[in-house]
């Protein structure tokens, strides 16, 4: 990004900023909040974007709505209850170049937001937890759903992971690449998918095949029990035979057009790995059933029987939905008693 481009987005957030603040009662921090998105959608491909939006769900388990709801709540509290004569977020510096520190009004906003954003995941841990918690392990399909543990098997020739070709029954794959510009991402990714193959849930005594295309990680793919594998390849280095594959697949590229060094990332399930599947269930032959084969999502715990994957969901519930109630009835508290309501 040049000089001119960085002053036509200066000046664009600059103008953005002013004219909520000139005609309509919006406070500055609204305003610039405004300005930024208008400069993040400008300037920031789209595709990175969306990425962003993706890895917030990935990470925390939580649809990005949820956290735009909140989000857009704060700014309507601030904006009403310093329309009403609330004092400003910061107090002045008491030296030239000392830190702004918050007032408790600031302190109030601060603990209204954390709090927000802690009953947003919540929200998602919860709504799994409660599905969960009167499913019980190997139930009959006539339920309608189904809770199974067992080794991760292939009903076809297994996956091979790009970088380190491990056996697999799903992967999912992110590739980046460093980018220079004051508004893109350190490392701008490109390219991400997944693919799998049929396989099934077996234990002792049955055998469940779990549908392709309805994979999803339980609570998040970032689990530490999840096989990752990781690697650089500058430009000057010819890609390995898995990444190449991928990059001609996914991309239409060649080794030629990379520009700069790229960052391939794969979260991947092992074959016979140990497993908790739970998700809607129909019967498909005499004595065997499938998950998810209607297309609905079938959650996957890795590494993890189905006691405790309900376990740590039942802590991540009780911890989160706690830490939320105390933050948002605190920071409630501080903006109403710095708020001239009479």
């Amino acid at each position: 990004m040049n000089n001119r481009n960085s002053y036509t987005i200066f000046l664009i957030f600059v103008a953005v900023t002013l004219i909520p603040l000139r005609w309509t009662p919006l406070d500055i921090y609204t305003s610039a909040f405004l300005a930024g998105t208008v400069v993040v959608l400008l300037t920031v491909p789209r595709q990175s974007i969306l990425e962003g939006v993706r890895f917030l769900q990935n990470k925390t388990g939580t649809d990005w709505t949820w956290w735009a709801l909140w989000a857009v709540g704060v700014l309507v509290v601030m904006n009403v209850t310093q329309y009403l004569g609330a004092p400003d977020v910061y107090m002045e510096r008491r030296f030239h170049r000392g830190f702004p520190l918050p007032t408790r009004y600031g302190f109030g906003t601060l603990a209204l937001f954390g709090g927000g954003m802690a009953l947003a995941i919540v929200s998602q841990y919860a709504s799994i937890y409660r599905t969960l918690r009167r499913q019980l392990p190997f139930e009959p399909p006539s339920s309608g759903w189904m809770t199974v543990e067992g080794a991760a098997r292939p009903e076809e020739t297994p996956l091979k992971t790009p970088i380190e070709n491990a056996p697999a029954v799903w992967y999912s794959y992110e590739v980046t690449e460093r980018q220079d510009g004051l508004f893109q991402w350190p490392r701008l990714p490109i390219d991400s998918g997944e693919r799998s193959i049929r396989w099934s849930v077996a234990d002792q005594t049955r055998r469940v095949v779990i549908d392709a295309a309805s994979v999803r990680l339980l609570p998040t793919r970032h689990l530490a029990d999840v096989r990752t594998e990781e690697c650089t390849v500058s430009p000057d280095e010819p890609l390995p035979p898995g990444l190449a594959r991928l990059e001609q697949t996914e991309a239409g590229e060649t080794d030629a057009d990379r520009m700069t060094d790229r960052r391939y990332r794969v979260w991947y399930l092992p074959v016979e790995g140990h497993i908790v599947a739970h998700g809607p269930t129909e019967p498909e032959t005499p004595g065997s059933s499938a998950l998810g084969g209607d297309g609905n999502t079938v959650s996957v715990a890795v590494g993890k029987t189905y006691d405790e994957i309900r376990s740590q969901l039942a802590f991540r519930t009780a911890f989160a939905g706690g830490l939320g109630l105390v933050l948002t009835a605190i920071g409630a508290l501080l903006i109403a008693l710095e708020t001239p309501l009479w």
